[in-house]
């Protein structure tokens, strides 16, 4: 089963060019995307279509790259999935306001998962 991809992968997602291509740089599909397709095998295992489970989805792998990105700091990493960490690119500030953006909009996602 492949789960489908959030649409921010290929939209301009903030408006704001700098904060885009962060966004950008860590939100690529080279991620085995394990969490969102147990999430949406669970969600069809109960009757419903992967499709249903979208928002929740998306949520899980935003604040899954969030404390990535998050960890990648605390642990010193220089390397993301053979990249460089986004804070080695960008700084550490910046790394965490992107992560912290992340979590703020992966838990919107799943918020409007659970109202569903």
């Amino acid at each position: 089963m492949q789960s489908p991809q959030p649409p921010f992968r290929q939209s301009k997602a903030m408006g704001n060019e700098n904060v885009d291509a962060m966004l950008a740089s860590v939100l690529q599909p080279d991620g085995q995307l394990f969490r969102s397709t147990l999430c949406a095998a669970a969600c069809q295992a109960m009757g419903g279509e992967p499709e249903d489970a979208l928002d929740a989805m998306v949520g899980i792998e935003l604040v899954h790259t969030a404390m990535l990105i998050r960890d990648d700091i605390e642990d010193e990493a220089t390397e993301r999935r053979k990249k460089s960490a986004l804070h080695v690119e960008h700084g550490t500030p910046k790394a965490l306001a992107v992560a912290d953006l992340l979590l703020a909009l992966g838990t919107e996602s799943m918020a409007k998962a659970a109202e569903r």
